[in-house]
């Protein structure tokens, strides 16, 4: 049997993320305009390949996922693992595109927070705040 959990705004990890960042005055409806919640990724899944536009940030629900490079030997080099919790592309901010592909490692689940849309739909001040802890949490 499956079960659906649905999330409200206010429990969610980026709502409570903008609240400890002092951004508990922005509004819910931002949130919901630029982040698909619980959204299912296939085993092998691509969530994004090397060189293509940065503009998503995967924040993995459950399942793991694995970012890997080309080599100049043909081969791919596994760069990084991404567990439940944590943020696949966050390296890739401030850059044109993601330095690596990211791909799903076995069945699970996603949030995707379209981080251009943030950028551009939330006071410039306070989307400061918001990149210093994202860039200090990649660190």
């Amino acid at each position: 049997m499956i079960h659906s959990h649905t999330v409200t705004c206010n429990n969610c990890a980026l709502y409570l993320t903008a609240r400890v960042l002092g951004l508990e005055d922005l509004d819910c409806s931002i949130f919901k305009q630029v982040l698909l919640r619980d959204h299912p990724v296939a085993k092998n899944e691509v969530l994004y390949k090397k060189g293509e536009p940065f503009r998503y940030l995967y924040l993995v629900h459950s399942g793991a996922c694995a970012s890997y490079a080309n080599m100049a030997s043909g081969t791919d080099q596994v760069m990084g693992y991404y567990l439940p919790g944590e943020i696949a592309g966050i390296s890739d901010i401030g850059k044109p595109g993601y330095g690596h592909t990211t791909l799903a490692l076995e069945k699970g689940s996603i949030c995707r927070l379209d981080y251009l849309a943030l950028e551009s739909d939330i006071p410039a001040h306070e989307f400061l705040h918001v990149q210093k802890y994202l860039l200090q949490a990649a660190a």
